[in-house]
């Protein structure tokens, strides 16, 4: 779903990914940063439980493996309201997640 499609709306979980510069704010909008600053906004804020962040520290670009940017919008939020996890995170060994898929999708 497009941040633009989620305003009004609230989820349980919402995860927000690719929060880098270039992509939010998107590289083509010149000195309209303000309205993509208001999309970021309304992504946070349809979280009603959980909210996940995500951005990629290397993309691959035009054939060769580049670094990236954090987005400005995450580097400015305060390190105090989020937790960053380095290395990223695997919550679960290979087994357990298999598990749980089996389970979800017995339902």
């Amino acid at each position: 779903m497009t941040l633009h499609a989620s305003k009004g709306l609230e989820f349980p979980v919402v995860i927000l990914a690719g929060l880098e510069e270039d992509l939010l704010p998107h590289k083509t909008l010149g000195g309209h940063i303000e309205e993509e600053r208001r999309l970021f906004y309304v992504g946070v804020t349809r979280a009603q439980e959980h909210l996940m962040m995500t951005r990629c520290r290397m993309r691959l670009r035009y054939g060769q493996l580049r670094p990236v940017s954090a987005s400005r919008f995450l580097v400015q939020l305060s390190s105090e309201l989020y937790i960053e996890h380095e290395h990223g995170v695997r919550p679960w060994k290979a087994e357990e997640r298999s598990r749980l898929v089996a389970e979800f999708l017995k339902k």
